[in-house]
């Protein structure tokens, strides 16, 4: 009974974690034009996920970023599921999803740690790397050039190997700060933005009165969508965690691929 109550709380936290990147509405109110911004996809490192991203999503709204202008592939870290082909081929469909979607004809894109290794392999291929803008390595891979000859920004952890880098790329090193902090912190934010706009960032992560909240509810670590279950919101205590009130704000299904809302 223990253990699967605790499996159940998994799942629950997960899908809160995983509700911003897709489709909630923060930022909403700073997008103002965005005809010269390119959209942006981030591929997450082993036994990571979309999460990772969440809080550098919030901030690119913040700071202008529509949200359909920020995307993240998810898979499997561990190729159980799915074959290293398989999740490039997923990448170019995720980068074809984009470009519709935003009508650009290029995107940019951040892999972090084994993402990072991805992203040469992908790169590595011309007709692949010609529908890459700019890239932005966190943590990662080294190299010689920059990979596929693709514009590269090369975010390096200060606890991480002294003397890392990309040669003929940006290299950045974040001082005092871990592997995982380079890929979500503020401080690795600011010159992802400058990259890839020529611009200073003006927020950190603004706050919204009205949020609404889509997400994916998935197992860990192989991002599968759980599938066929009820997700419950409910509004807690910032102090104690603890319900604040006798039920949910919302009882919403989720799907057989795990996604489930808007919840507003």
């Amino acid at each position: 009974m223990r253990s699967r109550t605790l499996r159940a709380l998994l799942v629950f936290v997960i899908a809160l974690l995983l509700a911003a990147p897709v489709a909630a509405a923060h930022g909403a109110g700073h997008q103002g034009p965005y005809r010269d911004l390119t959209p942006m996809i981030f591929v997450h490192g082993g036994a990571g996920s979309g999460a990772q991203f969440e809080s550098q999503a919030l901030r690119f709204t913040s700071n202008g970023y529509p949200q359909q202008f920020v995307d993240v592939l998810e898979y499997d870290s561990t190729f159980s599921v799915n074959t290293r082909e398989q999740v490039l081929a997923n990448l170019d469909a995720l980068i074809a999803t984009v470009k519709a979607r935003t009508g650009r004809n290029r995107v940019d894109v951040l892999g972090h740690s084994l993402g990072t290794t991805l992203m040469h392999e992908y790169l590595a291929t011309p007709a692949r790397a010609a529908n890459v803008r700019k890239y932005v390595n966190i943590d990662g891979r080294t190299a010689t050039a920059p990979p596929g000859g693709v514009p590269t920004l090369a975010i390096w952890a200060g606890r991480g190997t002294a003397g890392r880098e990309i040669t003929g790329a940006e290299n950045v090193t974040i001082p005092n700060q871990t592997h995982v902090q380079v890929a979500t912190s503020a401080e690795s934010f600011k010159p992802m933005y400058r990259f890839f706009t020529g611009n200073r960032a003006l927020r950190d992560i603004s706050p919204e009165r009205w949020i609404t909240l889509s997400g994916r509810a998935q197992l860990f670590p192989q991002n599968t969508g759980v599938g066929d279950r009820t997700l419950e919101v409910w509004e807690v205590s910032g102090r104690t965690g603890q319900r604040k009130c006798n039920r949910p704000l919302a009882r919403v299904d989720v799907a057989a691929d795990g996604s489930w809302g808007p919840v507003r």
